[in-house]
């Protein structure tokens, strides 16, 4: 693999691993890097829904992992489909309908228990296990063609958000692998906006597609130690690993303007997030990773 800030770095991976290294030894990704400033979720919510619902905790982290997948297979097609547009390929429907296949056989898999604890939740509306993701609900009963036309219709509308906030007229890369080698810092922006390729200025991008107001503040989430956040939004999670790629970015002589982040749940929504400060990022990812 070629780093972008690195170009003549040697960055290799391990079959069947979700890890890279560098000269042998792992890279510490973003996401790593992130998990050392944000609470975990905590088990006990596993825990009183095992107790509330009448079901084993075992039950429980297994329809969890399951409708995690659903939105998951979704986002990864969403994230192939901008792929392929920067890098100029045509828009490939069988990336949404293999993602909503998916999605078809985790819904039949747990109906049955998703109506048990439909019936025991109070605040419950429907069958717990049904998808809740707009694009996924639309999708559930549509034709292969209906499909495809929707994939067109995600790419196109993401264009017309990219023109309505200016960002057209810029240099687009997808996937972007990033690296620090002297910390083994690596990993993969989904998108990079050169705003002055000569200058090195850019903006650093990341596509969301979950059932959530990403810019809503939550107890569910909770920042730790030098971002202590008692209530913190999605946008405030995933900006810690947008200023992790900017300091690699940062390191290499570019001047990242800020990231962000395009939410997708039956619309595109477009948050522009100021980044972590290059010289408080200085001081985290030597405590965290040094």
């Amino acid at each position: 693999m070629i780093s972008f800030t690195e170009p003549d770095l040697l960055v290799t991976s391990v079959e069947g691993e979700h890890s890279n290294y560098i000269a042998g030894t792992k890279v510490h990704g973003g996401s790593s890097f992130k998990d050392h400033l944000v609470e975990p979720f905590s088990k006990w919510a596993k825990v009183n829904s095992a107790k509330a619902w009448g079901i084993s905790e075992d039950v429980v982290q297994g329809l969890w992992n399951d409708k995690g997948d659903s939105t998951k297979a979704f986002g990864t097609a969403v994230h192939k489909l901008m792929e392929n547009e920067i890098n100029g390929l045509e828009v490939d429907g069988s990336l949404v309908k293999d993602a909503i296949n998916i999605s078809r056989k985790l819904w039949l898999k747990n109906m049955e228990l998703g109506e048990k604890i439909h019936q025991v939740r109070k605040d419950s509306k429907e069958n717990y296990a049904r998808p809740t993701h707009k694009d996924i609900v639309a999708l559930m009963k549509s034709s292969d063609e209906e499909i495809t036309k929707y994939s067109s219709n995600i790419v196109s509308e993401f264009k017309t958000l990219m023109d309505s906030i200016g960002y057209s007229k810029y240099k687009q890369k997808a996937e972007v692998y990033v690296t620090y080698s002297p910390l083994q810092m690596g990993g993969e922006a989904d998108l990079l906006i050169i705003i002055d390729e000569e200058k090195k200025i850019c903006r650093v991008g990341d596509y969301k597609c979950k059932d959530k107001v990403l810019d809503k503040l939550s107890s569910n989430n909770k920042l730790l130690h030098e971002l202590e956040k008692k209530k913190a939004s999605e946008n405030d999670i995933i900006r810690i690993q947008l200023s992790f790629y900017a300091y690699c970015l940062h390191k290499a002589g570019w001047t990242v303007l800020g990231c962000d982040v395009f939410g997708r749940n039956g619309e595109w929504k477009h948050y522009p997030l100021d980044l972590i400060p290059m010289e408080q990022m200085e001081i985290l990812v030597h405590k965290y990773l040094g």
